[in-house]
């Protein structure tokens, strides 16, 4: 299970509890219209909730994620400074190196921090160190330390291997989600039963109310939410 229709697997609980805030406002209608929407029905729907919610994040293995990417992207920002140096050097150097200044790999490695893309980073400081090497003496010329390249090659180590981490407890979160996918299909149809209700209630008289019961338009908020954060 990786997408229910509009809805991707990290967006199912939020989507959940929209479509829960729009029923418990409209429950005498519900109400009015079938016996299936008793108290039963919302405790029900409240504990699958819960329960979908704990497997996408349980609460040891989020917060081991949330410290391997804030570590991440602290040893991201470390980078800056050291570009602005070298940038600097390789200014100073021009016309000694074998290469412009401006294809060091400095402006590459900032476009990848800015993304926090680590990948995009160590590709990316790999050909910056490597060009490092490859003028090694026109760089110390003008100031630049060796053991300037030494801290870099510590950067390198540390972001991939706190990127391994990361990737690992995410690998670990996703097996956890598709090992208990009948939780996800207990919840979904749940959502799609006050979805289909609550839509056949207002399609024709309230546009607005109608519009809290569309998966998709769920789904169009969640995105834009996350986007402006």
């Amino acid at each position: 299970m990786g997408t229910y229709y509009a809805l991707r697997q990290e967006e199912i609980t939020t989507a959940a509890g929209f479509l829960m805030q729009a029923y418990t406002r409209d429950k005498d209608r519900f109400q009015q219209f079938s016996t299936v929407f008793n108290d039963d029905f919302e405790h029900n729907y409240q504990e699958r909730l819960r329960t979908v919610h704990n497997v996408i994040s349980p609460k040891i293995l989020t917060a081991e994620i949330k410290r391997a990417t804030a570590e991440l992207h602290e040893k991201l920002i470390n980078v800056r400074p050291v570009l602005a140096h070298l940038d600097r050097y390789a200014q100073m150097a021009d016309g000694y190196l074998t290469l412009a200044p401006k294809n060091m790999g400095c402006k590459e490695v900032r476009v990848e921090v800015r993304r926090k893309n680590a990948e995009g980073v160590l590709k990316w400081l790999g050909v910056l160190r490597q060009n490092i090497a490859n003028n090694q003496e026109a760089l110390n010329n003008v100031g630049y330390k060796n053991e300037q390249t030494l801290f870099i090659e510590r950067l390198i180590d540390e972001i991939r291997n706190l990127n391994l981490l990361q990737n690992e407890k995410m690998s670990e979160r996703k097996l956890l989600v598709a090992a208990n996918d009948n939780k996800f299909k207990a919840l979904w149809e749940m959502m799609q039963m006050i979805s289909r209700t609550g839509r056949a209630l207002f399609n024709y008289t309230d546009e607005v109310k109608a519009k809290n019961y569309q998966i998709a338009a769920l789904s169009r908020k969640i995105r834009i939410s996350k986007k402006q954060r």
